[in-house]
């Protein structure tokens, strides 16, 4: 009792940490019930796959790494460089407002620069920038892969947990009929307190293991929600 009583409190902090409130916090009892979804088919979560968080993070890499190859090679384009010049000079006290206007002249210039050879910078900046695509290619079609695979097992997973807790749950009403039993015949005698304890202590493991039931389920629906990046 005392080992329970401490890891509820630590699940208490732990929990009140996780959702940052400045008061203890703990998980309801509405909470600790069997809520169930519709589990969808894998035809009807592939559209959803293919738009996953994570696809359209590899997705977007890709584009970034095509842009840089697009921007290294412009290194290869030669640079034009316009300048125009215009200013005068007199003696005005009204600065060539007045009559007396200024001496202007203009000056418009082009240069164009085009490095021949400069350590073979810009060719070695290419290479890289297509071999950064490549990998963020790779990288897309590996999370696609990837997306699909985890598809498949969150699903299994997700109706491998609701089978085993409608076991459970009916594991727990055979247990608690058969307390139920012992407890009648313990009342008249017989049977002995080590049954009606042992059937208790089976009853305890049966409620358990439904727990753990129910968590496996909600934690195999949490990680396809996270996968399709939406609820179910």
């Amino acid at each position: 009792m005392l080992s329970a009583r401490n890891n509820l409190q630590l699940a208490n902090a732990t929990l009140t940490r996780l959702v940052a409130s400045p008061t203890p916090v703990t998980a309801t009892a509405s909470d600790t019930v069997d809520q169930r979804v519709v589990i969808p088919t894998i035809d009807e979560l592939v559209p959803l796959v293919d738009g996953a968080p994570a696809i359209r993070q590899a997705d977007a890499e890709l584009a970034s790494a095509k842009a840089s190859v697009r921007s290294a090679k412009t290194s290869f384009l030669p640079t034009v460089n316009m300048n125009f010049n215009r200013g005068g000079s007199g003696l005005d006290p009204a600065f060539g407002i007045g009559d007396k206007r200024y001496a202007y002249n203009q000056n418009l210039s082009f240069s164009l620069n085009f490095p021949l050879f400069n350590n073979l910078t810009r060719e070695v900046n290419v290479a890289r920038a297509i071999v950064a695509e490549d990998v963020a290619e790779a990288s897309l079609r590996d999370a696609r892969y990837l997306a699909r695979q985890t598809l498949v097992q969150s699903l299994g997973q997700m109706r491998i947990a609701r089978e085993q807790v409608d076991i459970q749950t009916q594991s727990v009403a055979a247990a608690t009929e058969d307390v139920r039993v012992q407890q009648r015949r313990y009342e008249l005698g017989a049977t002995t307190l080590l049954d009606l304890l042992t059937s208790q202590a089976q009853l305890d493991t049966a409620r358990n293991s439904l727990i753990r039931a129910r968590y496996d389920y909600r934690v195999a629906k949490a990680q396809l929600e996270a996968l399709i990046g939406r609820d179910l």
